[in-house]
């Protein structure tokens, strides 16, 4: 099965108990838990937030509603507008670019420049992230953007998609640093999730990158480090 090694957030924290060389089971250093998934939530969004990895990526299509700039529809699985590597406009390949600060695009409609903004985190439809200015364009987007499962870290049985011994290793560390374990220990621990972050990172590095895809048909020279 695809992505088999991935663990939920309970056995997660079975791993990195084994790495701390606790005991595992019920009754068994129960105080540790909430910490060790703290940790667990740590690493993961640190990890997460090193690089645009492509097994958490999507691209999701939506439509403008042609008066507020808005999507009609929530972004899925979206959690926030940093989230967003790319938005395009129906079939361009250039990526619409941030609204700078000191230009007033809502006075203008129709072929001016089009740009995105976040939407404010009390907005009645924050759940779709941003709004294309001017607020009167019309049109398809396709949206490039990382995705986080639901309840990643408050429902335990949900599969957190992501290496598990670099989230072991990782969390082990953080929690054994801040409890004063042996420092040969920590050394340790630090070093193995160092080089998982290495290793996850590398994996990619092999597969070919067009050069420029924008490009009517595809160059034949392939840029061979990895973007993401």
């Amino acid at each position: 099965m695809a992505y088999s090694r991935f663990k939920n957030l309970t056995e997660l924290v079975d791993a990195t108990t084994r790495k701390l060389r606790q005991a595992v089971g019920a009754g068994v250093n129960i105080y540790s838990e909430p910490s060790l998934k703290a940790a667990i939530e740590d690493i993961y969004t640190l990890a997460v937030g090193d690089r645009w990895w492509p097994h958490l990526m999507t691209t999701l299509t939506r439509t403008l509603d042609g008066s507020t700039g808005v999507v009609t529809e929530d972004l899925t699985d979206i959690d926030e507008f940093t989230d967003i590597r790319a938005i395009f406009y129906n079939g361009e390949q250039r990526q619409l670019p941030m609204q700078p600060h000191y230009a007033n695009y809502n006075a203008g409609v129709g072929a001016q420049q089009r740009c995105v903004e976040p939407l404010p985190y009390n907005h009645a439809n924050v759940g779709r992230l941003f709004r294309v200015v001017p607020a009167t364009t019309v049109g398809t987007l396709y949206i490039h953007a990382r995705i986080t499962p639901n309840q990643i870290f408050t429902n335990p049985e949900v599969v957190v998609p992501f290496n598990p011994q670099l989230l072991a290793c990782g969390a082990a560390w953080s929690y054994a640093a801040s409890e004063g374990i042996n420092n040969t220990h920590v050394a340790k621990l630090q070093q193995e999730f160092a080089d998982a972050l290495k290793g996850e990172r590398a994996s990619y590095r092999d597969m070919g990158i067009v050069l420029d895809p924008r490009q009517a048909s595809f160059p034949t020279e392939w840029q061979e480090d990895w973007r993401y």
